[in-house]
């Protein structure tokens, strides 16, 4: 069944089993983060980490006003800092980067389903004054 054609309870039943997707995601790539030797993953992705949380808690709250909104954030601010193949420090590809853009990739995924599922419960995808990093 579409997520057009699900009754109203459905596509919220469907959008709280993609917030799901999202928090294991999340605590997929917090799980892989401490591998990073690069303080720089830990600071910037941390906060992310810590927004895409509050966003989850925000919705379990039922505070959902701007959920597609952050939920937009969350995701381009999660891309924005590119992870490379080499490893700064021993300039050979390593598990950690392998790792952390495996993570990312699939917390990103997480978010565009949580994005779609709003979609459908006519959630505006518009950027909120969340706050920048």
């Amino acid at each position: 069944m579409s997520e057009t054609a699900m009754t109203r309870p459905q596509q919220i039943a469907a959008m709280k089993a993609r917030l799901g997707e999202v928090g294991r995601a999340t605590a997929a790539f917090r799980a892989a983060l401490p591998a990073s030797n690069d303080s720089a993953h830990h600071d910037f992705f941390g906060e992310v980490l810590g927004r895409i949380a509050m966003i989850l808690d925000n919705e379990q709250a039922g505070v959902t006003g701007e959920l597609a909104g952050d939920l937009f954030k969350a995701r381009q601010d999660l891309r924005r800092l590119p992870l490379p193949e080499l490893d700064r420090d021993f300039d050979t590809p390593t598990l950690a980067l392998h790792a952390l853009r495996g993570e990312r990739g699939n917390l990103v995924e997480a978010l565009e389903n949580a994005l779609d599922a709003a979609k459908t419960l006519g959630f505006e995808q518009r950027l909120a004054d969340f706050g920048a990093l």
